[in-house]
């Protein structure tokens, strides 16, 4: 699969390496390419946000909330693409508040902005979880919900590659659950006494 990760913040950076060792394409779509903070890094080609996108077949669009409707102006047609959204739509900066609707989620509201298939995913733990998934020896919980299930299981499979337990949720109506599950892991993660290493994880005769 061709995968373009929208964004070098730290879910970006996070999960591109380990996309790449997974053995897909994997390229970095940035505003301008030629800045020299792009320079050296990971050895991931960094390509304009119209180029990466139009090139993928899967595009991860790591950035915040307030960033959205730049991203999909510059990305252009993205007709039928599978469009990950990792987004948590939370102000960080004022104690999590909320910056939409309670009774809303962003991948609801992602989703009639754009003629891509959005799958709600990578956005229940912290960027230091995703980076060292693939060596976990408990593999870290990921769930995924979408409509589409060829774009679902497709997402599912990625996310098995860079190495989570990977959980069906549901439709894309469950993503406003695993918003909520992302502002729990956050208060856990960094107000609660534990840490930003922690992770999810199912237990049971079937789990």
């Amino acid at each position: 699969m061709k995968i373009a990760v929208i964004g070098t913040g730290r879910v970006g950076s996070a999960i591109a390496p380990n996309i790449a060792a997974a053995g897909h394409d994997v390229v970095y779509g940035v505003r301008d390419p030629a800045d020299p903070k792009h320079a050296g890094g990971d050895g991931i080609a960094r390509r304009s946000t119209a180029d990466a996108a139009a090139w993928a077949d899967i595009i991860v669009l790591a950035i915040g909330w307030d960033a959205v409707d730049g991203a999909l102006a510059t990305m252009g047609p993205i007709t039928g693409k599978i469009l990950i959204d990792p987004i948590n739509p939370y102000d960080f900066r004022n104690n999590l508040a909320p910056l939409i609707a309670p009774d809303q989620s962003a991948a609801v509201l992602l989703q009639a902005k754009t003629d891509a298939v959005v799958v709600k995913a990578l956005n229940q733990v912290g960027s230091g979880v995703m980076a060292d998934a693939p060596v976990r020896r408990i593999k870290p919980l990921q769930f995924v919900a979408a409509d589409d299930a060829t774009a679902k299981a497709a997402v599912m499979q990625l996310l098995t590659d860079i190495g989570f337990d990977v959980r069906d949720a549901g439709g894309l109506d469950y993503a406003r659950e695993l918003e909520g599950m992302a502002r729990l892991w956050i208060a856990q993660a960094f107000g609660l006494g534990l840490a930003p290493t922690m992770g999810w994880a199912l237990t049971g005769p079937d789990a």
